[in-house]
């Protein structure tokens, strides 16, 4: 089966409009557009139960107030490329989110409560310093693209299959050297990058009957030894599954 080599994509928020440029089919994210973009909490909390959108980026912040547990309706919050070492738990007074930005920062864990959030769409906690992300995943279900590339991950936790909705995972740069054996029941999974990870085992976890859906396959700057990545070939062989192992000259 000839395969097709394609351009890393990989998936950063970066406000309303890049985003939706990058998942222009979501209906969510058009729905938003009709929706005011609040730039400052300040002027949110004048009018709480009206705001559905506040971007925070690019704002220097080292940390949020407890007093944006106070935006109820809150369902798109950006506070990315800040200075953000932790996050307050108020976070998880926001029941309607559905979109969280908080890539480039310094974190090194995602509180529990944000795991507790079920109406989240998309988690961006990219370009961060995260190490440990063993909470449980349960209650994350209707997650469908989740961004933890250029973190320092070096293991992916069982409950991580409970991650059901997950269409686009973004695990690259990391130092994962393994898959669990439970890296299955991504049903729903179009998009997969592992890329510069020392992996070096792929093929019992990475497989036509696990990711039924798959569409594209990054494996860039791993450690897969040539025998490693034919087998992996051969378990897609007669799928329309786009696997990148270098980048395209």
């Amino acid at each position: 089966m000839k395969k097709i080599f394609l351009v890393s994509l990989i998936f950063i928020l970066g406000g309303l409009t890049h985003l939706g440029a990058q998942t222009p089919n979501h209906p969510r994210l058009a729905a938003l557009k009709n929706f005011p973009m609040f730039n400052s909490l300040e002027e949110a909390l004048k009018v709480p139960e009206s705001v559905v959108m506040l971007s925070l980026k690019n704002k220097n912040l080292q940390g949020i107030p407890a007093s944006i547990g106070k935006l109820k309706n809150l369902v798109y919050l950006d506070v990315s490329n800040n200075q953000l070492k932790v996050l307050p738990p108020e976070i998880s007074q926001l029941k309607k989110l559905e979109i969280l930005d908080v890539s480039t920062n310094q974190l090194t864990f995602l509180p529990k409560e944000l795991y507790s959030l079920p109406n989240i769409l998309i988690l961006n906690a990219g370009h961060n310093q995260i190490s440990d992300i063993n909470y449980s995943f349960d209650k994350l279900k209707n997650l469908e693209m989740f961004d933890l590339s250029y973190n320092q991950i070096e293991e992916i936790p069982v409950s991580f299959a409970k991650l059901t909705q997950l269409k686009n995972l973004n695990l690259a740069n990391n130092q994962l050297q393994h898959l669990p054996t439970e890296f299955i029941g991504f049903v729903n999974l179009e998009i997969l990058n592992l890329s510069a990870n020392p992996l070096t085992h792929l093929s019992e976890e990475i497989n036509s009957a696990n990711l039924p859906k798959i569409k594209e396959l990054q494996l860039i700057n791993t450690s897969l030894l040539p025998e490693e990545k034919q087998k992996l070939r051969d378990s897609f062989t007669g799928k329309k599954v786009e696997i990148l192992f270098v980048k395209k000259k």
